[in-house]
């Protein structure tokens, strides 16, 4: 007798469910409308200060992955030097849709956003429809709303940032995976997709292979050996084929290892057993946890429940199965390396959101359901546990980033979960367990209007907070630099990304070594970095000492320094440049010249009468002639200019404090002190800095 047909998870029954009320349908409709309209809104805005752990890709990395596109519309050329430094950007769906807009809707900072905000809504959406089919309508619209009013994904689609690009690529994964997954040539077609993810989004797309693998093996599917070993033999051949189509050459392993190991130590994962335990159990230290508390603890709760209980329904489990594959891969592969920002972590508060809201209603039913527990679901146990209880505690308990304090806790917070892990065992391995759906229920509605709750607090103080300083930036240098100018550093790209001045991508370091040739060689007229990383340049190079610093930025946490090193190099393309009147002002201000600095300054500003470091360079420069009086109308202008720039503030301060201190004018000081208020207000982060810097500094001094 032939065998019957092998029955599969595609074949199996769509999920029963009542379909879309009005209700249902119309909270879905509003959840995404408002979720769409908190991403557009003010795309130019400033990210936080010192958010997630004061990371600066919020600044930085925009303008490097963008750069490819920006060459390609203004000038006809991805590459405008011959040197191609990080090529995969260039490759990159980022790129690629950015130049779409950039040739559409013209060069700006809002349509650089747009990238990023285009392709998160895009990925979320898709998301969404692809766990309909598998999914009731209240599950849809608790994912929904979790997903539309994150803050986490709201502040990070509003960056053209990898991840975006890669939150897309994985929703078309979705749902392929989730449509029908068990065939051959859809396991070859899964591969190939997840190759396109990891090589025009981010190689963690790599990651992605887990979860079907794991789904075959649960399910003891017939042809699991051979669908797996289709998988990754067309992961591996998509990837090679696109690395050598694209680059020439087959570069995806020093790639990975240069981004995520090199300038940030050798990964402590895979140091000993030991470290690799201690970046597991610490891998969301960045913020991941602290920021959707509410949402971990439901993900938590899930992940407990799918030890212990089989969910019956099979297209539910495969949502389940895949969305806790996907969280729980991620986490391990990516914390053996020590740098992980929360760039690295914000995608699996998609996981995180579906298993929630799969427990939320499903939990009642699954608790009917008593399993034993094995031995290797009491290992997971205990791990998951210990990962749980040890984020739950840190965050109370540190107030350092040393990371020996970071793991020092990670064992501290073993025997505890050994302890929890008991309990639960205990517990569950009672014959009658009874949890009420009302209580399942009151449990998810509080997690979620504490998690809205959570997340308007979290929005509210960033839009009521925002500052345009990166914007102000790019308006800034649009005018203060020649036509022949390159500039180069780390914020190069960043205060540039909205101008049509050229960039030459490269991170400095100290001390300048081989980066020297390469801004010989390629004509880098301009360096833009980080005033502590300048400080110790000129301390192990005298040449650069007497270089006079042309523009300040306080961009979020750090102030960053506009330097020109166009006649640096006695053998440099540079010294064709030709600097503006702006320059040569700047520059008289510092050695001696043949035209005072107020004179070049005030031509410059006749043409450029709102710029704003030649405002702030002639209200110095008449400080320092004693001739305080002539900036009352520059400092009044700046203020009109940029109400939300906390460095004007601050300007403004200690221009009326020292006003106050000559007059003994007690309302001058009362300007004073409302003026470093409104700076303290608009970066409330870093409200010590800008007091200390208020007491002790003077109007002559430019260092802000």
């Amino acid at each position: 007798m032939a065998k019957p047909a092998h029955r599969t998870i595609d074949d199996s029954p769509v999920n029963q469910s009542s379909g879309y009320s009005r209700w249902t349908a119309l909270g879905l409709a509003i959840a995404l409308a408002v979720g769409l309209a908190l991403r557009l809104y003010d795309l130019d805005a400033d990210a936080p200060a010192r958010f997630a752990d004061a990371s600066q890709d919020f600044t930085t990395d925009s303008g490097f992955l963008t750069l490819y596109a920006k060459n390609h519309a203004l000038f006809g050329q991805w590459t405008l030097f011959g040197y191609e430094h990080w090529q995969a950007f260039k490759t990159s769906l980022i790129t690629g849709v950015a130049f779409f807009l950039y040739s559409s809707f013209g060069l700006s900072l809002v349509t650089s956003a747009l990238t990023g905000t285009l392709l998160s809504v895009l990925g979320l959406v898709i998301t969404l429809a692809a766990l309909a089919r598998h999914l009731s309508p209240r599950e849809i619209l608790i994912i929904a709303v979790f997903l539309a009013f994150n803050f986490v994904l709201i502040l990070y689609g509003h960056f053209p940032f990898s991840e975006n690009a890669l939150l897309f690529l994985i929703s078309l994964f979705i749902g392929l995976f989730f449509w029908r997954s068990d065939s051959i040539a859809m396991s070859a077609t899964l591969g190939l997709l997840i190759a396109v993810a990891a090589f025009f989004g981010k190689m963690f797309g790599v990651i992605l292979l887990v979860g079907p693998v794991v789904w075959w093996l649960t399910e003891k599917t017939e042809r699991r050996g051979t669908l797996i070993g289709t998988l990754i033999a067309s992961t591996a051949a998509g990837l090679a084929v696109f690395s050598l189509v694209f680059h020439g050459r087959i570069e995806i392993i020093s790639f990975v290892w240069a981004h995520g190991a090199e300038g940030h130590q050798f990964p402590h994962g895979l140091s000993s057993p030991i470290g690799f335990f201690e970046n597991l159990m610490s891998y969301a230290r960045t913020g991941l946890h602290e920021y959707t508390p509410f949402l971990s603890a439901l993900a938590y709760l899930s992940l407990l429940w799918m030890i212990f209980f089989r969910e019956q329904n099979p297209r539910v489990r495969k949502v389940s199965a895949f969305m806790a594959s996907w969280m729980v891969a991620w986490i391990v592969v990516l914390s053996i390396f020590n740098y992980r920002p929360l760039r690295y972590q914000f995608l699996l508060i998609i996981p995180m959101t579906v298993l929630a809201a799969v427990w939320s209603l499903r939990a009642p039913d699954m608790i009917r359901r008593r399993q034993k527990v094995a031995w290797w679901q009491g290992l997971v146990l205990v791990l998951l546990n210990w990962y749980f209880i040890y984020h739950l505690v840190t965050p109370f308990t540190l107030t350092t980033l040393s990371l020996a304090t970071y793991w020092r806790w990670v064992w501290l917070m073993l025997p505890v979960a050994v302890l929890v892990t008991a309990t639960e065992i205990v517990l569950f391995s009672r014959k009658k367990l009874a949890v009420s759906r009302r209580l399942v229920t009151i449990i998810w509605a509080v997690a979620l209007t504490l998690t809205i709750i959570n997340d308007g607090r979290l929005y509210y103080h960033w839009i009521s907070h925002r500052t345009y300083n990166i914007s102000g930036a790019n308006t800034d240098m649009a005018d203060l630099l020649g036509p022949k100018a390159v500039i180069s550093g780390q914020y190069g790209p960043a205060i540039t990304q909205a101008t049509p001045v050229k960039n030459f991508p490269l991170f400095i370091t100290s001390p300048l070594g081989e980066g020297e040739s390469l801004l010989r060689q390629y004509g880098v007229t301009h360096l833009a970095l980080p005033s502590n990383l300048w400080r110790d340049l000129t301390k192990t190079d005298p040449r650069l000492t007497n270089i006079p610093i042309v523009a300040r930025y306080w961009l979020r946490d750090n102030i960053v320094y506009v330097i020109p090193v166009w006649d640096l190099f006695e053998d440099s393309a540079a010294p064709r440049y030709q600097p503006t009147a702006y320059e040569k002002g700047v520059r008289a201000m510092f050695v001696v010249a043949d035209t005072l600095p107020d004179v070049q300054l005030k031509a410059f500003l006749q043409t450029h009468p709102n710029n704003r470091s030649a405002l702030i360079a002639l209200h110095h420069w008449n400080a320092h002639t004693g001739n305080l009086a002539a900036s009352a109308p520059l400092v009044a202008r700046l203020l009109e200019l940029y109400p939300t720039d906390f460095s004007i503030q601050l300007l403004a301060a200690i221009y009326y404090k020292k006003l106050s201190e000559i007059s003994g004018d007690a309302g001058m000081r009362t300007k004073a002190d409302q003026y470093l208020d409104r700076a303290v207000f608009y970066n409330p982060i870093n409200s010590e800095i800008l007091r200390t810097t208020f007491e002790r500094s003077t109007p002559d001094m430019w260092e802000i």
